[in-house]
């Protein structure tokens, strides 16, 4: 009987228990204010808690994801800057590439909205194609699919859409007329952030069939490197970069580098040095030409070869490549005329089977064509021409119009082989033996010989 007072007898006892038993019930039913109070606060610290809880589950969730899109950009710049782009053999002694870098970068606004063509301008042997390989090293990671198309104005406008397919979807495109390669173009690449590099071209058409104002996505980049100003303004391409001749120090120092493996001359050299930058009169190609051309000669040679262009001022390059052109021996100027008229952009181990190689040796010495990573054989446009003048005055009708038939000898292990004969049979030659555009312009459509 607990918490009952007795007073006043039984009767007592039960009215005041009673009384008591129904106010515990009332204060159930009809809490007092401070109680109320108490519950309210209880229930909104619950209500906290809870909120608290879902907030704190919220950032966990964005955080996960926010870690995810962090780990996912990531793998995205691995895979563009190390899988994806090709990187291009950019120069030995790039002298003054990478000011041009800066400024072209600065006209492409990689990361702003929009698209944009550039043009990159300048005479021969100034070093566009160089330049654009440099930039090509700085930017090509930053898009989704990128393609840098050589020599433009010696390719098909077929082959060139498929290596622009290939380039950028990745798969072995076929294409059958530049009608259909412009469709495919514009609707597979139309939504993709594209980089392309057309180099050099030489006629409006190249550009209208390779490049259109609204064929690649937002934030694509077209940047375009040729001899004609002209060209850019039929195409109404404002930002256009002009290619400027080195300066004097540059000139010194890239003459230097590749005369005597330093960037300036020994002091005995100086006069003689700066006669030679002056012939060159700037341009990189000529610089390097005639300072591979006059490494490790005396004083005395030197003095001989710079005579030779004495009152005659230096006006034209096919001058100075002439003079290193008649400075090889017999063989590697056959392997050079061979290279003009066939093998440029074809492969160097595919000529090696054919000519000696120490030929090859020599003619990388002299910077007179270099070797891509891919052993890709390149030749500057001028020295091409100068090997295909030279044979055409010689009339080497052995050369451009007779080559060997299927049943001559070829690769025979007790035959040496002979600069200029090209004894494995010219038709056997695969696309990849020649390069592309050589292969097509000799043979047309004969079948390769696997």
């Amino acid at each position: 009987m607990s918490g009952f007072e007795v007073s006043g007898g039984e009767m007592g006892w039960v009215v005041i228990g009673a009384s008591r038993q129904v106010e515990r019930n009332r204060c159930r039913l009809f809490p007092l204010p401070e109680q109320r109070e108490s519950k309210r606060e209880k229930e909104r610290i619950g209500e906290r808690e809870t909120e608290e809880r879902e907030y704190t589950r919220e950032r966990e969730r964005e955080s996960e994801g926010y870690e995810a899109i962090f780990i996912n950009n990531i793998v995205d710049q691995i895979i563009n800057r190390v899988l994806r782009p090709t990187y291009w053999n950019v120069a030995k002694h790039p002298i003054g590439i990478q000011s041009h870098v800066q400024d072209v970068k600065k006209l492409l606004d990689v990361g702003g909205n929009g698209r944009r063509m550039v043009g990159i301008w300048g005479t021969s042997g100034i070093g566009k194609t160089t330049i654009a390989k440099a930039i090509w090293n700085a930017i090509a990671h930053e898009f989704e699919g990128s393609c840098f198309l050589p020599n433009v104005r010696e390719g098909s406008l077929v082959q060139l859409h498929e290596t622009l397919l290939d380039k950028v979807l990745g798969k072995n495109w076929k294409i059958q007329s530049v009608d259909e390669g412009i469709s495919v173009i514009k609707k597979r690449l139309r939504h993709k952030k594209i980089l392309l590099i057309l180099d050099d071209v030489d006629q409006l058409e190249q550009l209208e069939n390779l490049a259109g104002d609204d064929w690649f996505g937002e934030g694509s980049r077209v940047i375009i490197t040729t001899k004609d100003r002209g060209l850019l303004d039929n195409r109404e391409i404002e930002l256009i970069y002009e290619v400027k001749k080195l300066e004097y120090n540059q000139a010194l120092e890239l003459f230097s580098w590749h005369a005597f493996g330093r960037s300036e001359p020994p002091k005995d050299y100086l006069k003689l040095a700066q006669r030679a930058i002056a012939f060159a009169d700037g341009l990189p190609l000529a610089l390097t030409i005639l300072g591979s051309h006059l490494r490790n000669r005396s004083i005395g040679r030197w003095q001989v070869i710079l005579d030779g262009y004495k009152g005659e001022p230096y006006t034209h390059i096919e001058r100075i490549l002439q003079k290193s052109y008649d400075a090889l021996d017999d063989d590697a100027k056959e392997v050079f005329l061979d290279i003009a008229c066939f093998f440029k952009g074809g492969n160097k181990n595919s000529l090696l089977g054919i000519v000696p190689k120490n030929c090859i040796e020599v003619l990388i010495d002299k910077a007179m064509i270099t070797i891509e990573f891919n052993h890709r054989i390149l030749m500057h446009d001028l020295l091409e021409k100068l090997g295909k003048d030279i044979v055409h005055k010689e009339s080497d009708r052995t050369r451009l119009e007779f080559p060997r038939t299927r049943d001559e000898p070829c690769g025979d292990p007790g035959i040496t082989p002979t600069p200029g004969s090209l004894l494995k049979t010219m038709s056997s030659f695969t696309r990849e033996d020649l390069g592309h555009e050589t292969f097509c312009q000799n043979f047309g459509k004969v079948s390769p010989v696997n």
